[in-house]
């Protein structure tokens, strides 16, 4: 699995996080505020922020500029992710905006974006790779910057229960979002062991869902403390020196947590063949009360019932055309709702020499929309060679250059190689069920005869199965980026996932702990339709799934008839990960593959051998899954003896009725 990059939308949030107030102070002072902070993420010293406040004027000619910068490090499944950030915002003495400069950089280029306020409107300009884009939009009268919000707040902190409204631009979302600022009261802080009074304040952003920071803000109106839950991590910003503010940057904390991991999903059980399945019944639960689900109806997905206030059961189904509805490309006279899906943008190049010199190589003369999508699918798959975690978001045109990256680059390259064959696309989020979890992912939709239809680059099967589930879309058009990313935010971290039942064609398999069993002497698995023999004597332990991509199923530990302890180890794959994974096992060591059918299958056995012991791994291939059976020992006749009798009970027919 390459997974969703959560880290996209983690710059919005920690820009609008701190509502810094700056102290009131004579006019002929420049630096209002110069502040540190270190950034934890879930207790972890992970980055710093760095917030310089500073007026020139005086009076009604006053300008203020906000400059705010952030960098941190996450670790995502064991590959360290770097994000920086920094926004510089002016203002004049009203709090009307004059400009707003950003760099971010989350891959190997950085994306600058300018944004000029004059007469009512905000031009923007992006520019990644060389390519600027440029945009403007209408600006309401009320919104106002950061520095005066936060002198607004200030006046408030006395008035526990105070609440206010405020209107600011950011440029991640390119629009003026709403904030609403609630003071809750005094209470103590302890910082560096020392006793602060301050004033808790919350803060919530609201864009498609609410996203709420909780700021701890002292006598003189400076930020101490700031706390953000987002995608089931906590992000901290705690008052501090450079030095280490600084040395958290230079030199993370190897305990970090892992930003996939807090955000998976963990299943109850290993699922057959997940990459088949045509239909699957899921059962969202959320894990606190209080929670709101969004809108998951498109589709591929149908809201059945929703049976108590935490919980809401849907069907996903794998959608593709019918016969005769595949379209042609590229299309014309698109209506205005589509334009966003065909049209070029920074972070979808659509338009570049190079994206539709790779269209034209990925779909050549096809004029079938569908029949192009997916051969593009098939070139992402392909040709993006260097499947690594490394990457915090990249755009179309980087993936196309470096071909490197996790699935929003295969995701995002997709969408703007469809674009550049004219065929309208969008990039897809949620979560993928693969090896026991559901993980944060992203694929790509294309628009085909008046439906969306699924492809995804990083798996590359020529459609999608039902075991993606889409949490959000997006056009990543210039003109609303982040906010794309809310409804996204609002789901990771917040719910369990239960599957009750797959569907393959016309066959409907129940998904249920229940399914497997160890009994009468055999271990049976009836949702892979598997059973074996537990050999006499032997014990047999179910592996336990955990927050972690695994395939191992079951175990069994005993002896054979010399006496040596022999421990066999039941590994279930889908035949997508076959080659990744079981040819691995297969090629842990050099010896001579020796076929052998299995209950009617094809398998195949390779000895592995080491100065200590021989080793057997056994892999039977079924036609949509694999089954890997690993014998740690094979060094007597007795040995082989115990290998051919479990290999002899083995049932493939096993039903679950």
């Amino acid at each position: 699995m390459r997974t969703l990059s959560l880290l996209a939308v983690l710059p919005l949030a920690l820009s609008l996080a701190p509502l810094r107030t700056a102290p009131t102070t004579a006019v002929d002072e420049t630096v209002l505020l110069d502040q540190w902070d270190l950034v934890e993420i879930s207790d972890a010293p992970s980055g710093y922020g760095h917030t310089v406040v500073s007026r020139s004027g005086d009076g009604d000619d006053a300008l203020f500029t906000t400059t705010a910068t952030q960098k941190m490090r996450m670790n995502r499944m064991g590959t360290s992710i770097a994000i920086e950030v920094e926004m510089t915002t002016v203002e004049d003495a009203q709090g009307r905006m004059v400009s707003i400069d950003s760099l971010q950089k989350m891959s190997t280029q950085e994306t600058r974006v300018r944004t000029e306020f004059e007469g009512g409107v905000a031009r923007t300009t992006t520019t990644t790779m060389g390519e600027a884009r440029t945009v403007e939009k209408p600006v309401p009268d009320d919104a106002r910057g950061a520095y005066w919000i936060g002198e607004r707040t200030k006046e408030m902190l006395d008035t526990p229960g105070a609440t206010a409204t405020f209107k600011t631009w950011t440029p991640e979302a390119n629009d003026a979002i709403e904030t609403t600022v609630h003071v809750i009261g005094k209470e103590p802080l302890f910082v560096g062991g020392e006793k602060l009074d301050v004033t808790k304040v919350e803060a919530t952003v609201h864009m498609m869902g609410d996203i709420t920071t909780t700021s701890w803000i002292d006598a003189e109106g400076d930020t101490v403390q700031t706390s953000i839950t987002i995608a089931g991590m906590t992000i901290l910003t705690k008052r501090s020196d450079e030095a280490a503010a600084v040395d958290a940057w230079l030199h993370p904390s190897e305990i970090s947590p892992d930003v996939f991991a807090r955000s998976m999903v963990v299943s109850d059980v290993l699922l057959p063949r997940s990459r088949h399945a045509d239909r699957a019944l899921l059962r969202l639960t959320a894990k606190r009360d209080g929670y709101s689900f969004p809108d998951l109806a498109d589709a591929r997905q149908q809201l059945l019932e929703a049976p108590d206030a935490r919980t809401v059961v849907i069907e996903t189904r794998r959608v593709v055309p019918e016969p005769g509805t595949t379209g042609v490309r590229p299309l014309v006279d698109a209506p205005e709702e589509l334009r966003p899906a065909l049209s070029a943008s920074s972070m979808v190049q659509s338009d570049h020499p190079d994206l539709i010199a790779a269209a034209k190589e990925a779909v050549g003369d096809e004029r079938d929309a569908w029949k192009a999508a997916q051969k593009i699918e098939r070139w992402v798959y392909e040709n993006v060679t260097d499947k690594n975690m490394g990457v915090g978001f990249a755009s179309a045109l980087e993936v196309c250059t470096n071909r490197s990256g996790d699935c929003s680059e295969h995701a995002v390259l997709l969408c703007g190689l469809a674009r550049a064959a004219g065929i309208p696309s969008r990039v897809a989020m949620g979560l993928l069920y693969l090896g026991g979890i559901w993980g944060g992912h992203a694929w790509t939709e294309v628009w085909i005869d008046g439906h969306w239809y699924a492809l995804d680059g990083t798996i590359g099967r020529g459609s999608v199965d039902a075991l993606h589930l889409t949490l959000s879309t997006m056009m990543l058009a210039d003109d609303s980026p982040a906010q794309e990313f809310a409804k996204l935010v609002q789901v990771l971290g917040e719910i369990d996932i239960d599957v009750e039942e797959l569907g393959f064609g016309e066959r409907t398999v129940p998904c249920d702990p229940s399914m497997v069993r160890v009994e009468d002497g055999r271990y049976t698995n009836a949702m892979w339709g598997f059973s074996v023999a537990i050999p006499e004597g032997f014990e047999c332990e179910l592996e336990k799934r955990r927050a972690a991509i695994g395939f191992e199923e079951m175990r069994l530990q005993g002896k054979a008839a010399d006496g040596k302890r022999v421990r066999i180890e039941l590994t279930l794959l889908d035949d997508a990960y076959a080659d990744s994974v079981g040819e691995r096992l297969l090629d842990q060591g050099a010896g001579t593959r020796t076929a052998v059918e299995v209950d009617g299958r094809p398998g195949t056995y390779v000895d592995v051998a080491d100065k200590r012991r021989t080793a057997r791994v056994l892999s039977i291939d079924t036609g949509g899954a694999l089954y890997v059976l690993q014998f740690d020992r094979m060094d007597s006749a007795e040995q082989k003896a115990l290998f051919d009798a479990v290999v002899a009970s083995i049932d493939f027919d096993v039903s679950h009725n």
